[in-house]
């Protein structure tokens, strides 16, 4: 992947990823891999999960819209805190199909429940702007 251009996104919102929740350690890589299943799903796609800056969150509560006395949620989900960003790789011979993903991704946002309001994300959000130099 040929990738000299660069992205970032940043979380607008919390976000829901449905990954399993492990106690084992995971490889950068692995952990890299994880990320671009989740919010870009192709691992052929133009667009790659270079870098994240996450903080995270298990949460384990209740969901009164189940029946009685299940209430109680089995197992708990990974939340992905506002703020968190990830850098992406574009390659520039695919720099089309990176942008309609990178739009598409804006529109709809990433993991679950984005219908909710969970996952909307930004696409090189002017907060990653701060601080860079400008040559004329």
């Amino acid at each position: 992947l040929d990738a000299p251009y660069k992205a970032a996104l940043l979380f607008l919102s919390d976000a829901i990823f449905d990954i399993p929740i492990t106690k084992t350690s995971q490889s950068t890589k692995d952990y890299l891999e994880l990320w671009q299943n989740v919010i870009i799903g192709d691992a052929n796609s133009p667009v790659r999960v270079e870098k994240v800056y996450a903080e995270t969150q298990l949460y384990s509560g209740y969901d009164t819209s189940e029946s009685w006395g299940n209430w109680k949620v089995k197992e708990p989900k990974l939340y992905i805190l506002k703020g968190t960003s990830v850098l992406l790789d574009i390659s520039n011979e695919r720099i089309e199909e990176a942008m309609s993903l990178l739009t598409d991704i804006a529109k709809n946002g990433v993991g679950c429940r984005t219908s909710d309001g969970f996952g909307a994300v930004a696409v090189c959000h002017d907060l990653h702007q701060l601080g860079v130099c400008s040559h004329e």
